[in-house]
């Protein structure tokens, strides 16, 4: 409210720049309450200094912005803010602010404060905090700036890779990348956070490019692009240490065995799980894990290139537990959808085959997959085989015959994390195979795998797109739609999996509950065995919900579902949900030369399933059974047939 009130007096009166003098005395007089040993109830001016150039910027916006033009209509041109009195305030509480920076308590309000003015003057206020920075990071004397001053770089990552030969910021970004790398330390958290968010928010507003043959091919570059261009070329030297530095430190995860989960946790659980999915308890991984989502989005195909035969070096004749193992999994999953997709895959999938097939050859296979505690390196296959199903339709369309024998060949395990690992492997498997996903996910409007240098930089040179705001319309963003031979191959094993289950469940529940001697033999059934086949259902259903038709036969939405809300029509209802049915009815459209096994499983499976689970309830319902696990999850599958 009082920085409200002081903003909204500049350039106002008779004398136009009086307001602006009383604010740089008031800051030369408080000067000393901002100190970083200061504390308790100076707190309050913190917060003014916070709120001063966040009132500016929203002057200057209500001044500038043609929605706001009925505001400004009988004002004089004088009483407007002008570029000196941004330039006057800005270096009235530079000083300041940069000190502030160091209080224990209030650092957060001084951060806030610098990235408003970064805002309003970068060129003003990016050089001293640089400057600073690289004191900070060469020197061991003075370890307790460095956090800090990292905030800062954290809180204006646009405003440092904006291209402006004014500024000449860019030149420092590469070597502000490699001098955070040393960061990532298990031993100080809030550094090894800090690092990350740094990390992911530079490489999210910047091309990881080599833009070197741009010097050779373009001769409208100023001396400073042609700099800068030079500079990218050290983009394999950066992406070497970090990845030398994330793999030393995922080392010492597999060697901290203190967050492994317990067997009688792992035992109520696994059959909940749906996805593999990092816990939120993890910090450090979760950071970890949208970094390389970050640079693998941003990365060109020689950087892509360099990490997937760099992390295939790291993890071949290895095993990781699941601590390691989730964020190495994450990554190369990120690998196989990216635009080096094809070679990724093809590269892991051949490891993760030859491995996975190679145990099959044991005499004593079946009964390795039958103990509570299976070989780590079975483990750890079938996680990574479960994110490399993550991988584009066409993909696996292609390699789908050797898909099938490791599924089938693991199908009948009764140990709990490989039930879990197979479980997410046939849900992203459909899912990847009927999703509708975007062919670029890159920053820019154009995209950056390519493999001729004269045709791509003579048309763009993205050192010139780093931090530049893009219309999402236009980014051109082009669609990947499953094809017939993709929607095929989801339903065929959909109607595969579904079928096996079902069948085994029929003949394992009649054995398992039922009284009668005849049906004594079937009681080598589980009920472990019952919960993987009705997992496997579960999963299968959910990735191809948006396949499977519903089988609602009322003409109104109201009729099937309680609701005090006229809905309206079904029909209406389903349009836009993902795959329509209706599509295999009209000949002009693809789906409509599905043969008609496949129509059938698309048009009936659901309902099939529904009819399956209701038999089995009730069975279980007069057999008064006391399995509360079976009954919870043949509701689940219940709730994903309706």
């Amino acid at each position: 409210s009082i920085g409200l009130w002081i903003v909204s007096m500049i350039r106002t009166g008779s004398n136009r720049n009086l307001c602006m003098e009383h604010i740089k005395q008031l800051f030369h007089i408080l000067r000393s309450y901002f100190y970083p040993s200061n504390d308790g109830n100076l707190g309050n001016f913190f917060s003014l200094l916070q709120r001063i150039p966040e009132a500016l910027i929203e002057r200057i916006r209500f001044e500038k912005l043609d929605k706001y033009e009925w505001l400004r209509k009988d004002r004089q041109p004088e009483s407007f803010i002008q570029d000196s009195d941004i330039e006057q305030l800005v270096v009235c509480m530079r000083d300041i602010v940069l000190k502030a920076l160091f209080s224990k308590t209030l650092f957060n309000d001084a951060i806030k404060t610098y990235q408003y003015l970064c805002f309003l003057r970068p060129d003003l206020m990016l050089p001293v905090l640089i400057d600073q920075v690289y004191s900070s990071f060469e020197s061991n004397v003075e370890p307790h700036r460095y956090t800090p001053l990292l905030a800062c770089l954290v809180s204006v990552p646009r405003e440092l890779v904006i291209f402006d030969e004014k500024i000449q910021n860019q030149k420092h970004i590469l070597n502000l990348l490699i001098s955070v790398v040393p960061g990532i330390d298990l031993n100080d958290l809030n550094k090894l956070i800090l690092t990350f968010q740094f990390l992911t928010n530079i490489l999210s507003h910047i091309i990881v490019l080599d833009c070197s043959p741009a010097i050779e091919l373009r001769n409208d570059l100023s001396d400073y692009e042609k700099e800068i261009c030079q500079m990218t070329s050290n983009f394999d030297d950066f992406a070497h240490t970090l990845f030398d530095k994330l793999f030393n430190f995922v080392d010492h995860l597999k060697n901290d065995n203190t967050s492994e989960v317990c067997d009688t946790v792992s035992q109520a659980n696994y059959y909940s799980r749906i996805n593999s999915t990092l816990s939120n308890e993890n910090v450090t991984q979760v950071h970890c894990v949208e970094m390389f989502k970050v640079l693998i989005s941003q990365s060109s195909k020689q950087i892509l290139r360099l990490i997937t035969e760099k992390c295939f070096k790291f993890i071949n004749g290895r095993a990781f537990n699941t601590k390691s193992g989730d964020i190495l999994a994450y990554l190369i999953g990120y690998l196989v959808v990216s635009g080096y997709a094809r070679q990724a895959f093809e590269l892991y999938f051949n490891y993760v085959y030859d491995n996975l097939m190679g145990f099959k050859k044991l005499k004593n296979f079946n009964s390795l997959l039958q103990n509570e505690r299976v070989d780590p390196t079975i483990l750890w296959n079938l996680h990574l085989f479960s994110f490399l199903a993550k991988t584009n339709g066409p993909i696996l369309v292609q390699n789908i015959d050797r898909i099938k024998e490791i599924l089938q060949a693991y199908r009948l395990t009764t140990n709990k994390e490989c039930i879990s690992h197979m479980t997410t492997c046939y849900s992203n498997l459909i899912t990847s195979l009927t999703k509708i996903t975007p062919k670029e996910t890159c920053s820019v409007g154009y995209n950056i795998i390519f493999d001729d240098n004269n045709n791509f930089f003579t048309k763009h040179l993205p050192i010139r797109d780093w931090g530049l705001y893009i219309e999402p319309k236009s980014l051109n963003i082009e669609y990947h739609i499953p094809n017939v031979q993709e929607i095929s191959t989801a339903l065929e094993i959909t109607n595969s999996v579904l079928t096996d289950s079902m069948t085994f469940l029929r003949k394992s529940i009649l054995g398992l509950y039922s009284t009668k001697k005849e049906d004594s033999n079937s009681n080598k059934f589980s009920k472990e065995d019952n919960y993987r086949e009705l997992n496997y259902i579960y999963h299968v259903v959910n990735g191809a919900s948006c396949l499977l038709k519903r089988p609602n036969t009322q003409k109104y939405v109201t009729e099937h579902i309680d609701s005090v809300v006229n809905i309206g029509l079904k029909e209406e209802v389903n349009k836009g949900l993902g795959f329509e049915a209706d599509n295999i009815k009209d000949e002009s459209h693809e789906y409509f030369s599905l043969c008609e096994s496949d129509r059938n499983i698309l048009l009936n499976m659901r309902k099939d399933l529904i009819e399956f689970c209701m038999k089995l309830i009730e069975k279980l319902v007069d057999d008064k059974s006391n399995d509360t696990i079976m009954l919870i999850l043949l509701s689940r599958v219940s709730n994903l047939g309706v």
